[in-house]
């Protein structure tokens, strides 16, 4: 019974993997572009920091967010957007970004973005180094991309 569960269990993955197929082409490519240019936007509202980040990810996350933080705790679009607003949360002071890989699924309205993040940081008055991985799920739903997962990883040895 054990290896019929779990030969159904693969079954079942396998089947959605093959729906969601990596596309190329011209959708892609305009899927890409967009993204890119939304991690751009994000960067800048973030090192402007307050009601400037708050609002864009206002904007731009989907209202059932799921953030992983690096300490691995979990926040919701509001603590986000919350936390920009009133001042509590870090203040990132540099930030680079590279290594930004881009995958595009769903007929291009389904992107998934990976990226190194390389800066500092101010949180409580202390300014720390940041390197961390980052991972980001953006869906097209009307039109508009919605940003609706985003995860940090640090990279040991910081």
């Amino acid at each position: 019974m054990r290896r019929i569960l779990l030969s159904l269990s693969l079954v079942i993955t396998l089947a959605g993997v093959a729906r969601a197929q990596e596309i190329t082409g011209s959708k892609a490519e305009a899927a890409k572009s967009d993204i890119l240019k939304l991690s751009d936007q994000k960067l800048t509202a973030l090192l402007e920091g307050g009601a400037v980040a708050a609002d864009y990810f206002d904007r731009n996350d989907g209202a059932d967010l799921t953030q992983i933080n690096a300490d691995a705790s979990m926040s919701t679009k509001t603590q986000v957007v919350n936390g920009l607003r009133s001042g509590s949360a870090s203040k990132l002071l540099t930030m680079k970004q590279d290594e930004h890989r881009v995958h595009v699924y769903l007929d291009g309205n389904m992107v998934i973005v990976t990226y190194r993040g390389i800066g500092s940081h101010e949180h409580n008055g202390k300014v720390s180094n940041i390197r961390n991985q980052f991972l980001d799920v953006w869906i097209k739903d009307g039109g508009k991309w919605q940003r609706v997962a985003h995860t940090v990883t640090p990279v040991p040895g910081q």
